[in-house]
């Protein structure tokens, strides 16, 4: 009876350890048992790396079927180096840091990198994703279509107001007028009086004798003045001319001088040059002459012009790329730059890191021009994208 018992007593035991290795397999790997982190390796003890490089170390946690192979990343100085959580180490400024990758599963389990972070040969730019104007920090290349040697940038729009003081007499004055810089405004009559005196115009003195009447240009916020003089004051009509047309007038008390007015301008490539007494524009105004007499005053504008500047496009180095072609021919302070490539092309000139907003691009010739005549002396070069390839040509002006 005693042996039967012991024989079921196997039995049992034999299911029973049937069942636990059951239930051990059916949990997943490593029959449920947890196999212990025995060390962290990194694939390099020591790196060295330029300033704004980066490079991406790689952990192996042993042995290979370890049940917790998760790591964690950590740089003794982060301004020297950057680590994040995948390995990828960023080089910030010269010095030396210590990169550590530490086992979750067991923090004693670590492995170390000396990096060594050594001043860039050249500095580290950044472009403006709308021109690719370069700059040195990746804010300044974000904020690129906020100046305004961008392309993309958009002037913001300046708008000033003039008010109206009747300088002593009587009445409401004119309401103010508020207009974007630039705009010729009617100046308004008034029906203010003045015991004594008469209106004659506007200015932007208290004190002035003579005003001026019809447009004004607005450029600034600014108070314009009612100009009174005796009421028996013989006035003679001065009007400032640009050729046959009045740009302006003003009525002068007789044996006064007139009030010299802003520099005007004239649509084109012009300079103003001065005011003139005669309208062949031989004879200078004087400014400091009594007004006697109806008087025309006559503006002189020169056209532009530009010393000869003859560019030399310069051989190709043998390091910029092949495609896509770039030919070119000049002709006098002009210079033309020409491709074969296919699809949407995209021209621009720079001068160092800066973009310049110069040339003329031609889609249907699939060609660039740039006038030289109004550029500085200096090497610039002739960007050229198509697609994802990008070539350059290199010209100098001297």
């Amino acid at each position: 009876m005693k042996r039967k018992f012991i024989e079921i007593l196997g039995i049992l035991a034999s299911f029973m350890l049937f069942f636990a290795g059951c239930s051990a397999d059916s949990s997943g790997g490593n029959n449920g048992i947890t196999v212990a982190v025995k060390s962290v390796t990194l694939n390099k003890e020591t790196l060295s790396l330029k300033e704004g490089s980066n490079e991406t170390l790689i952990a192996t946690v042993n042995p290979d079927d370890a049940s917790n192979k998760t790591v964690t990343w950590d740089s003794s100085d982060t301004g020297v180096a950057t680590v994040d959580g995948n390995g990828k180490v960023v080089a910030i400024k010269k010095g030396t840091t210590t990169i550590t990758v530490t086992a979750k599963a067991n923090t004693k389990k670590t492995a170390t990198c000396i990096v060594t972070v050594t001043e860039s040969t050249s500095p580290t730019t950044y472009e403006c994703q709308n021109c690719h104007n370069s700059y040195d920090t990746q804010e300044k290349a974000d904020n690129c279509s906020k100046q305004a040697g961008c392309p993309k940038y958009e002037a913001p729009v300046q708008t000033y107001t003039v008010t109206f003081d009747l300088n002593g007499g009587s009445g409401t004055a004119p309401e103010s007028i508020t207009k974007t810089s630039g705009t010729a405004i009617t100046l308004p009559t008034t029906s203010s009086t003045k015991t004594g005196y008469k209106f004659n115009g506007w200015a932007e003195t208290n004190n002035a004798t003579s005003g001026t009447t019809g447009t004004y240009t607005v450029s600034k916020n600014v108070t314009l003045y009612a100009v009174w003089i005796a009421e028996n004051a013989k006035t003679y009509k001065v009007s400032f001319m640009n050729g046959t047309t009045v740009i302006s007038s003003s009525n002068v008390p007789e044996n006064t001088s007139v009030t010299k007015p802003t520099d005007p301008t004239k649509d084109g490539d012009y300079k103003f040059d001065g005011w003139y007494s005669d309208a062949a524009l031989t004879t200078a105004f004087d400014f400091s002459s009594k007004i006697a007499a109806e008087t025309k005053i006559y503006a002189k504008f020169t056209l532009n012009t530009y010393p000869t500047k003859v560019p030399v496009v310069l051989p190709t180095p043998s390091e910029t790329a092949s495609t896509p072609e770039i030919t070119y021919e000049t002709s006098g302070a002009t210079v033309t730059f020409k491709t074969t490539a296919t699809g949407t092309l995209t021209w621009k000139v720079m001068k160092g890191l800066s973009y310049v907003p110069t040339g003329t691009a031609n889609d249907s010739e699939k060609s660039f021009t740039v006038d030289c005549s109004k550029l500085d002396a200096g090497t610039y070069t002739v960007h050229l994208t198509a697609g994802s390839e990008t070539n350059t040509k290199t010209f100098t002006i001297n």
